[in-house]
């Protein structure tokens, strides 16, 4: 197993510290802002802080990233920092959603109109939540109301 560097830890909608990619920085915030915007959300995880490392020996552009709280790591994934904004928003989303579906049982965000979370996806230059069922885009990652 490879140590795990820690980078940065930085609050919900922040600047982390130098380090951390300006594009995943970028991603996180814009997930950061749907999860605040979100009761159920903020109930489940009080105080949240995004955190990044560098595992040793991976390659260029490749992070772990994640969130933590007081009582420490919540969760962690790796991300290739070198993709395309888009592709970068909706991974982070997608790693978010899946410990909050699997860990936390917070089916987030929810579809509207329906009883499924929406889907996290990259169309074209723009990272969305999608409805699960249609595919359908309803909200750019970083607006949900």
């Amino acid at each position: 197993m490879s140590a795990l560097r820690k980078l940065a830890s930085w609050e919900l909608v922040g600047t982390p510290a130098q380090g951390v990619p300006t594009g995943l920085a970028s991603a996180c915030a814009r997930v950061g802002h749907d999860l605040r915007h979100d009761a159920r959300a903020r109930a489940r995880l009080p105080e949240p802080r995004w955190w990044a490392g560098r595992e040793a020996g991976a390659p260029e552009g490749f992070l772990v990233v994640g969130m933590e709280s007081a009582q420490g790591a919540l969760f962690g994934s790796g991300v290739n920092c070198a993709v395309g904004q888009a592709e970068l928003t909706a991974r982070v989303a997608e790693i978010t959603q899946d410990h909050l579906v699997g860990y936390e049982a917070l089916p987030w965000p929810l579809c509207p109109g329906h009883d499924h979370p929406m889907a996290p996806c990259a169309i074209g230059e723009q990272a969305w939540w999608c409805c699960g069922d249609t595919q359908q885009p309803l909200f750019t990652i970083g607006q949900l109301p």
